[in-house]
């Protein structure tokens, strides 16, 4: 063999390359983002089911969450045949040929959900109106249901693609997967792959890209706007405008993470395609190229599915606020329970605090003895319970104040 042919026969083979993306990705990268992803998706979780963050968007934010999770412990239990001491379980490739399936099944949700939720905000911010009336908590509760039923049912068909035949090599019986005589059936890779790649990818990503450009030119007209009102008109909504656009911009930023991440594998996609409609010969270096970039590929979706909690941290400063509250409810139940071994002190000897102390961070928990709460006062989503003054003053109710930046729930001391 001369000098040509052994360089050619170098270049060709990047096998060495393929190992080690798979041991940089799979046995370092998944692991590390894959237990990132699940504490803050948990943690999303808990802070967007709070009922001071009750919203539609909240709701679909909150699936988003739960299927994020569940793509992130699927994707990662497919890794697990990178590990030879766990791809030798005769039980691991039965559950390879599902969970395979389950992956595909959380990511299409993924997608259809982000796409719903970017028409939803950008239906709230060009008709707001219009907007209060469609987009309700309950109707976003029924959106899911639906969208999850139609990524279960699309993508059930997978399940018959791969199974699990017995291989006999070297007087050892071995696993592998093979494709199924139904899935490969011209009508089969034909109609359902395009079905697939058609609502799962391309689609998505065109929704996507329009009506995520709508919100930027929506908010972009919207603050032109708020600094050409008249500052008498300005400071009774200001505040408001301030959390919605905030809101608009923190869903902004988690489609243009989504478009980031999700583009290489559609381009990836596409040119698979390419090759299986042109009948492309591949050589060992191209396959092994497309094997490499399948891996980083799948990386992005998987930092896809666990940046979300960073990007509402960031943005969101009720986010922000609700997250510390969560944290704190052990130092507030500890609060709460000294509270209830104090129910014998004297309560009319307690400070007494009115609706301005409350603008000014103090809140004001009372509950009269056999009655309900005589008004209430909502302020930054915490919710304010006073009773009358004569109620105070003849002993019937008992005053607790705590900072509101500690907490928003409240804990009922009885008074003796």
């Amino acid at each position: 063999m001369n000098n040509s042919s052994i360089s050619l026969s170098l270049l060709v083979d990047n096998t060495d390359e393929l190992e080690v993306t798979r041991y940089i990705v799979q046995k370092l990268c998944v692991p590390f983002i894959t237990t990132l992803g699940l504490t803050g998706n948990i943690l999303s979780i808990l802070v967007l089911t709070r009922r001071c963050m009750k919203s539609s968007t909240n709701c679909y934010l909150t699936a988003l969450a739960a299927f994020d999770c569940l793509y992130l412990v699927f994707s990662l239990t497919l890794s697990f045949k990178h590990y030879d001491f766990i791809s030798e379980f005769p039980n691991y490739w039965h559950w390879f040929a599902t969970g395979r399936v389950l992956t595909d099944m959380s990511a299409n949700i993924s997608v259809i959900l982000t796409v719903t939720f970017t028409l939803e905000r950008y239906i709230g911010v060009a008709h707001p109106m219009r907007g209060r009336q469609l987009c309700t908590p309950e109707r976003a509760r029924i959106i899911i249901l639906i969208v999850a039923v139609f990524g279960i049912i699309c993508t059930s068909p997978e399940f018959c693609e791969l199974k699990v035949e017995e291989k006999i090599v070297d007087n050892k019986t071995t696993l592998q997967l093979r494709e199924t005589a139904f899935s490969r059936s011209y009508s089969y890779q034909i109609g359902f792959y395009w079905f697939l790649v058609t609502f799962f990818t391309f689609l998505p990503l065109i929704f996507l890209c329009v009506f995520n450009g709508l919100l930027i030119w929506t908010v972009i007209r919207a603050n032109k706007l708020r600094r050409t009102m008249a500052s008498n008109n300005r400071h009774l909504t200001e505040r408001h405008n301030r959390d919605q656009h905030k809101i608009t911009k923190m869903l902004i930023m988690v489609v243009l993470v989504f478009l980031v991440c999700q583009i290489p594998g559609a381009v990836l996609l596409m040119y698979r395609t390419y090759i299986d409609l042109t009948d492309a010969r591949m050589t060992r270096q191209t396959r092994n190229s497309i094997l490499i970039a399948g891996n980083i590929t799948n990386l992005l979706l998987q930092i896809n599915a666990s940046i979300n909690f960073i990007i509402y941290s960031l943005i969101s400063t009720k986010f922000r606020r609700v997250f510390y509250r969560t944290l704190c409810i052990r130092y507030i139940t500890n609060i709460a329970h000294s509270l209830r071994h104090s129910r014998h002190t004297r309560t009319d000897s307690m400070p007494y605090s009115n609706d301005n102390s409350m603008r000014n961070g103090e809140v004001v928990y009372l509950q009269r003895w056999k009655k309900p709460m005589v008004r209430k006062h909502i302020r930054d989503n915490i919710h304010y319970s006073i009773a009358s003054e004569s109620d105070i003053n003849d002993g019937r109710c008992q005053i607790v104040i705590l900072n509101a930046s500690i907490c928003s729930n409240i804990y009922i001391n009885s008074a003796p």
